[in-house]
């Protein structure tokens, strides 16, 4: 059997690592009659001989495998390759937590979602590797047998170090999607801060922080003012805000009005509000405020510290949004080489993903940087769809031990605040054991990371490598950051951002909504876009009055004479004919089309307008329908986009005119079409079936 981690097929995803545990101690499971089915998920090039059996994805029953004979191997490549010759709503390349929680929210907006990866496992840069994996990926070599690290199969050592703050956006996430069913969580043991050469704790509660060393007595009691002032704000109650205008002040405005000290402000700005630098200093209060309360909401929910972790390591997390998708119908594959991102030539719009000489269509296209030219020379469109922003150093360390001075916690979390090494960016240290079933008994998995400064990376850790005591051994790695260079609004491509340096999952989720928001198509009438009404909070002006129309509909007890009695017309009364510019219609039916009482008729009598008495320019129209029994007239305005909506996804459709006709309504329906989807509407000709007369 393959090992825990990457080495398992692409169906088996998404299983809680309970199961993945059963798993590794059978060699397979053989199912007697239920035919597995394979629609929803498929193995890429290697179609390894493992796959769920159907009930397991309608009844969320624990899985059973089928070993697959040859003929169902061939099912399972045509299925494959029918599912190449769809044609998606999206196509999202990468498995990482950002892609999967995007791929999950889209399939089950109904969206058609084809999610493809180069790797045979899932997670990209948050995996988790088995142990195995980790030296073949750092070393090229096996682990090395005089360590004696245990088995292989009790490793998921994460590729990055990132927490779950317990009431933050992921966890919002994760109960709104139910995603938390295929889960299983561990309150992290406490959150510490390096102060003055040592390790100190961030005090979960009242008698902690009265016996904390972090502040003297007087300093307590002032950053006991600054905590209850925080709790109490309300931005819509300025009671609360004692003078201070959080919007506009800077956070250091804030420390001052408390007389905080630096060493507390420090503490309050790295280790609760958790940035990176001393840059939110001079920024607006607001933010850090959100972010401090953040940290005490997630704090107050469990206690002894506001992380969270899923036990056998951050990869269960994109697993479990895949696994999402496939239940509402998105389509796996991995292993899948992508040979090119397709655009149109003419438009710029993207098309479709060709992989192993195979193109798949797609109205758009969600992916990590390393889809897009991340460290690469501008491809043959000559255009840089991504750009690095600087860089992280991480070492991911193994350890027989807890940290010291943790108080033998079996996790934590470590800040390293930059003005105590004499740095621009924080180093951060996460640490998980055994407990969190990511490695063999009594083996620690410490990762300590930074933001790189200088040209020597690995020296700029040493502050944090050097709390870790003993070190079995260690992984250096240092990863680009790169960042999109457009919103993808003008092409449909949209390119998520690398994991950054922080050790939680709040900018990350910050990514997810904003591609999310970008990747919505929205189309709609006037009204729903400012029709009539000054510009919005954005300034943007999305729809313009073109005209207006004025119409009156009359009720009449007769037919309109001189139609030969007719139940139903169309008058048009050209404009020479009666010294306008604009024609002016009649469209006349009656109780014959089940639209009014026996014997009465509907007469709409409508023009363009062009003076200042819209009623007296339908007079003509209205002579020619005899007597009125009532009628209601309207003056309605005609409204247009002002843009094609292609560089917001925002498609406005036009007003109704003042024709008698569908032609220019079904000429906006085909622009809007083909504006949305980037092809012409084609409509195969079928002529509607006309009721016969007397039927």
């Amino acid at each position: 059997m393959p090992p825990y981690g990457g080495g398992w097929p692409a169906a088996l995803t998404g299983v809680p690592g309970a199961w993945l545990a059963a798993r590794q101690q059978a060699s397979a499971w053989v199912a007697s009659t239920q035919q597995p089915s394979i629609s929803q998920i498929h193995l890429g090039r290697s179609l390894l001989p493992f796959l769920f059996l159907s009930t397991y994805h309608s009844g969320f029953a624990p899985p059973r495998l089928v070993l697959l004979t040859p003929s169902f191997v061939t099912t399972a490549r045509d299925e494959y390759a029918a599912a190449m010759d769809e044609e998606y709503d999206v196509v999202v390349l990468g498995t990482g937590l950002t892609e999967c929680i995007l791929s999950g929210l889209l399939s089950v907006d109904g969206k058609k979602v084809l999610h493809m990866d180069r790797n045979d496992y899932y997670g990209g840069e948050s995996a988790s590797l088995n142990l195995t994996q980790l030296y073949q990926k750092f070393r090229n070599s096996p682990p090395p047998e005089n360590l004696q690290l245990g088995r292989d199969r009790d490793y998921a050592v994460d590729l990055t170090p990132k927490f779950i703050m317990a009431s933050g956006e992921l966890t919002k996430i994760l109960v709104h999607t139910d995603v938390t069913r295929y889960l299983e969580f561990k309150q992290i043991a406490g959150s510490h801060v390096y102060r003055d050469g040592r390790i100190a704790k961030v005090p979960s509660n009242e008698s902690e922080a009265i016996r904390s060393s972090l502040m003297g007595l007087f300093e307590k009691r002032r950053a006991r003012n600054f905590f209850l002032y925080i709790q109490g704000w309300k931005e819509d109650d300025p009671s609360t805000h004692q003078g201070f205008d959080a919007s506009t002040q800077t956070m250091k405005e804030l420390y001052t009005k408390f007389g905080l000290e630096a060493g507390t402000q420090d503490f309050i700005g790295h280790a609760m509000a958790l940035w990176l630098d001393d840059d939110y200093l001079n920024r607006p209060a607001k933010p850090t405020m959100d972010r401090i309360s953040l940290y005490a909401q997630s704090m107050a929910r469990y206690g002894k510290s506001p992380y969270l972790y899923p036990l056998y390591g951050l990869g269960e997390l994109p697993q479990a949004f895949a696994r999402l998708s496939a239940i509402y119908g998105g389509t796996y594959m991995l292993d899948k080489k992508i040979d090119s991102i397709n655009v149109d030539p003419e438009t710029g719009k993207f098309t479709g993903v060709t992989s192993d000489g195979e193109t798949v269509k797609a109205k758009q296209v969600i992916g990590d940087p390393s889809y897009f030219g991340a460290g690469q020379e501008p491809g043959a469109e000559g255009r840089i769809r991504v750009v690095e922003t600087g860089k992280v150093v991480r070492a991911i360390c193994i350890l027989k031990h807890p940290i010291p001075g943790t108080d033998n916690a079996d996790s934590c979390q470590i800040i390293i605040p930059q003005n105590q090494v004499g740095r621009k960016n924080d180093i951060y240290i996460a640490a998980v054991s055994s407990a969190h079933n990511v490695a063999a008994k009594d083996v620690y998995i410490a990762i300590v990371s930074t933001i790189v400064e200088t040209s020597v990376p690995e020296r700029e850790i040493l502050p944090g490598l050097q709390l870790l005591g003993n070190v079995v051994d260690k992984f250096v790695s240092i990863i680009p950051i790169y960042e999109p260079t457009s919103t993808g609004q003008d092409d449909n491509i949209f390119i998520t951002r690398s994991m950054d340096a922080t050790t939680h999952f709040e900018t990350l989720c910050d990514d997810v909504a904003q591609v999310y928001e970008r990747a919505k198509q929205v189309i709609g009438d006037p009204s729903y876009f400012g029709a009539g009404q000054e510009p919005g909070a954005e300034g943007r002006i999305r729809v313009v009055e073109t005209g207006k129309v004025v119409r009156a509909i009359c009720i009449l007890k007769h037919p309109i004479p001189g139609t030969d009695n007719a139940d139903s017309c169309q008058i048009i009364i050209p404009q020479n004919q009666v010294g306008r510019k604009n024609d002016i219609y009649i469209a006349a039916v009656s109780s014959a089309h089940n639209v009014a009482a026996k014997d009465v008729y509907i007469a709409i009598v409508s023009t363009i307008v062009e003076t200042s008495v819209p009623e007296r320019e339908i007079l003509p129209g209205l002579q020619l329908l005899g007597n009125v029994v009532d009628k209601f007239v309207s003056i309605i305005p005609i409204y247009e986009p002002t843009s094609t909506g292609q560089d917001d996804n925002i498609f406005i459709t036009r007003s109704m005119d003042a024709t008698t006709h569908f032609e220019t309504l079904c000429d906006d329906v085909a622009q809007v079409y083909e504006r949305v989807t980037g092809r012409p509407l084609e409509l195969k000709k079928k002529e509607p079936a006309a009721e016969e007369e007397g039927a």
